[in-house]
């Protein structure tokens, strides 16, 4: 369904981030990175780069990132996300809090419910 309504609108923020979520729940990581970056690219060029959905998706990416090792990216991803929803972080900062900033690979099987996106949040 969503791939359906992001062939209608690339820039339906909605079904990208959601597709993004239903593909990191599905344990398909990459794919997960790839949709977030779409949807963070699209709120850049709306000019809400900086915004609260912005940080929430930061906070999906940098999840996805660590599942896909990615660890450098992921730690990015949490500052910047950190920077946007400091409160919202709380909930992926046991993967970023060991000594070396990451923890470990199997902490991300505990962040098993990406943040979800409704239409009030897409317009926010």
């Amino acid at each position: 369904a969503f791939e359906r309504a992001l062939s209608m609108d690339s820039t339906y923020l909605s079904a990208r981030i959601n597709q993004g979520n239903l593909e990191f729940m599905d344990g398909d990581s990459e794919r997960a990175v790839r949709a977030y970056r779409a949807a963070l690219e699209v709120l850049e060029r709306q000019g809400r780069g900086e915004s609260d959905l912005a940080g929430k998706i930061m906070l999906n990416l940098a999840a996805s990132q660590h599942k896909s090792e990615e660890f450098n990216e992921a730690q990015a991803s949490f500052a910047r996300a950190k920077e946007l929803v400091p409160e919202d972080s709380s909930r992926l900062s046991h993967l970023f809090s060991s000594d070396t900033g990451m923890g470990r690979a199997s902490e991300v099987v505990s962040f098993t419910s990406p943040f979800f996106i409704e239409e009030a949040d897409d317009a926010e």
